[in-house]
């Protein structure tokens, strides 16, 4: 990442986070590896993971990699990756079959919020969490999918 903007992305933070319900953080690239053949596609900066922690960031929401992930990192930061919505379906590391066509939705609940992806043509059935991998790993950590962590905060409904 950019020195200049993780600075920005810092001063940012520090302005409105005080007063932020929420803070949803979106990038075309994850931090993850999600997907096969897009391995080396994602942000490594340990600053930037430092950050997300450090203002409480409720979810980063990425693209780029075409599948539907939920996850949780080491140190409590939620991370979205989203599946297609047209165009290229993707494997996910480690797995032989593509992930179907869909779109994420993130509501709110009681909770703070809930999530689901709604696979295509209909978009009416959801994807169901357990169909995904448990965990994902990069090159220092491990990824656990929402439902399965035990650090899974309370602001967080999930399937």
């Amino acid at each position: 990442m950019q020195k200049a903007d993780l600075e920005l992305l810092k001063t940012t933070l520090e302005s409105e986070a005080p007063r932020a319900q929420s803070i949803l953080l979106v990038s075309h690239l994850p931090q993850w590896p999600y997907a096969q053949g897009r391995e080396n596609d994602i942000i490594t900066d340990p600053a930037l993971s430092t950050l997300l922690a450090q203002y409480d960031v409720d979810f980063i929401i990425s693209g780029h990699h075409h599948v539907f992930y939920p996850g949780i990192d080491d140190s409590g930061v939620k991370h979205l990756a989203v599946g297609p919505l047209g165009g290229n379906a993707r494997k996910f590391v480690g797995q032989s079959s593509r992930e179907p066509f869909s779109f994420v939705v993130l509501e709110t609940c009681a909770q703070g919020y809930q999530i689901s992806a709604k696979k295509a043509p209909g978009f009416t059935e959801e994807i169901p969490f357990s169909s995904l991998p448990e965990k994902v790993r990069n090159r220092r950590e491990l990824l656990q999918r929402l439902n399965l962590s035990d650090m899974n905060p309370d602001k967080v409904c999930v399937n």
